[in-house]
């Protein structure tokens, strides 16, 4: 085991429940856990409820398609400034 191995087997050692081979399984397999499983294997001592996100809050596809609206509104005001200048550059020229 590397160095940072042994560094997080040191910080959790003293809570996990399970043995020391156990431990050591889950460090170098990088093992990835639910709140659930730190709780029963000893590595948090509370779990908390998920708080719900308030009503006005907006969510990530909320937030996206909100700035891809806007994008298309300004290219679309833009290509229309565009046609109008491109318009009033032919008026010009024929008066």
């Amino acid at each position: 085991m590397d160095k940072m191995d042994s560094a997080v087997l040191e910080a959790y050692k003293e809570k996990f429940t399970g043995d020391e081979e156990d431990l050591k399984t889950l460090v170098k397999n990088e093992t990835w856990l639910t709140a659930q499983e730190c709780f029963e294997l000893g590595l948090c001592s509370e779990l908390f409820e998920e708080e719900k996100p308030e009503e006005d809050i907006k969510t990530a596809d909320e937030i996206k398609n909100s700035i891809l609206e806007k994008m298309r509104v300004n290219a679309q005001a833009r290509k229309v400034d565009k046609t109008n200048n491109i318009l009033n550059k032919f008026k010009r020229e024929e008066i």
